[in-house]
């Protein structure tokens, strides 16, 4: 968490961090419409884009059509400018522990049928388990977008 917020806290005022706190106080976006958006991102030629296979109606209804384009802009302006990609893979290590640590402690752990047992159903939704490197204690929007960068680091080949 250290290595994470030193290298970030500067950066708590650019572009993409105002856009994601407009977005949290005014249409919702935080916890898991953060995640829905960033399972449907790639990164390729170090460029931060949606998926091929995206359905934009697929995205959490709080994600407005129309901020998509210009958070996946600002965002790519950040990743771009701030360094990330050399962030992430100066950072694999803490990757490769968050990953064995889940693995090992939470899901080898976990009963998946106990969920359809308790419930009578199973989800028509599809169930996402995401770990993240980082607990922030302070501002939800530096979480958020923690979570979204730590998310986009750990599901994508660098």
């Amino acid at each position: 968490m250290h290595r994470i917020y030193s290298y970030f806290y500067p950066y708590k005022d650019e572009p993409v961090l105002d856009y994601v706190r407009d977005l949290r106080e005014n249409f919702g976006v935080a916890y898991n419409a953060v995640m829905s958006m960033a399972i449907n991102l790639k990164i390729e030629n170090n460029e931060i884009g949606l998926r091929d296979d995206v359905n934009i109606n697929t995205i959490d209804s709080r994600w407005q059509h129309d901020s998509i384009p210009k958070f996946i802009a600002l965002l790519n302006e950040f990743y771009q400018k701030k360094d990330f990609h050399k962030f992430l893979t100066n950072h694999m290590d803490l990757y490769e522990k968050s990953v064995d640590n889940f693995s090992n402690n939470v899901l080898n752990k976990i009963n998946f049928n106990w969920f359809e047992e308790f419930y009578g159903t199973k989800s028509p939704e599809k169930q996402l388990l995401m770990d993240s490197c980082c607990k922030v204690k302070t501002k939800y929007e530096l979480f958020d977008f923690f979570s979204c960068c730590i998310l986009l680091f750990g599901s994508r080949k660098l």
